[in-house]
């Protein structure tokens, strides 16, 4: 198995999770941070051609942004090698008339993460509506951690603003996808419902009592989950 991280992630968010702890985990956001082009242009497309050339693997996972990332990897040359897929809190794509203002909101956020103390950035970041559900983060965030110019480009040249709506690729995919999400996050549990829609492979597991870090917050459920897609 391939895991991919969110945004303000790391590789090693997997391995408190007993089910991934031995799994292939992918840092891409230095992959990112190498592909030509500028701040603003979208990378997603290339990115996951880029990964699909350097990762193992036939069975991938990703979460939030890895999700979107994981999505394109198997839409992309290479992307039939994937066996199964697994995409936990990921929307496969905004519609038009939203973009706009989320690409704003965007690069705001990529200007507060290139520059503003850090504790309060992510504090901000922590406090969004999307993660409300979930308590406190699981998961202690350091800036030694992290390249700041790394997140900012995360932020611009991943947003899902840019990247095109994928519904009508997904619908055409042969490799199988569960999608899973928290029942308490709301907006991603609908898109994980609409999702499984789109085609006969798919199918939808929605976790209760959890928000949209549900691999974290929710960790037995979660890893009775994959256990039973392994089966």
């Amino acid at each position: 198995m391939t895991c991919l991280h969110g945004f303000l992630g790391l590789p090693s968010d997997w391995d408190v999770i007993p089910c991934t702890a031995e799994a292939h985990k992918v840092d891409w956001m230095p992959v990112l941070a190498g592909l030509p082009g500028g701040p603003d242009d979208p990378a997603l497309p290339a990115l996951a051609e880029a990964l699909n050339a350097q990762v193992p693997g036939d069975v991938l996972l990703g979460y939030s942004m890895g999700g979107r990332i994981a999505m394109h990897m198997l839409l992309a040359k290479g992307g039939a090698r994937w066996r199964n897929a697994i995409i936990v809190s990921a929307s496969p794509g905004l519609p038009p008339a939203s973009r706009i203002e989320r690409l704003a909101l965007d690069r705001t956020w990529a200007e507060q993460f290139r520059h503003d103390p850090w504790v309060e950035v992510t504090k901000l970041w922590n406090e969004q509506s999307v993660f409300a559900t979930d308590g406190p983060s699981p998961l202690a965030r350091n800036e030694a951690d992290f390249r700041r110019d790394h997140l900012a480009l995360a932020l611009t040249r991943g947003s899902v603003a840019g990247q095109e709506d994928l519904r009508e690729a997904l619908a055409c995919l042969q490799t199988p996808i569960c999608w899973i999400a928290g029942e308490r996050d709301t907006k991603y549990a609908a898109a994980a419902r609409e999702c499984v829609t789109l085609n006969p492979r798919f199918r939808c597991e929605i976790l209760r009592d959890t928000g949209h870090r549900a691999p974290w917050t929710a960790l037995r459920n979660f890893c009775a989950m994959l256990e039973g897609l392994a089966n």
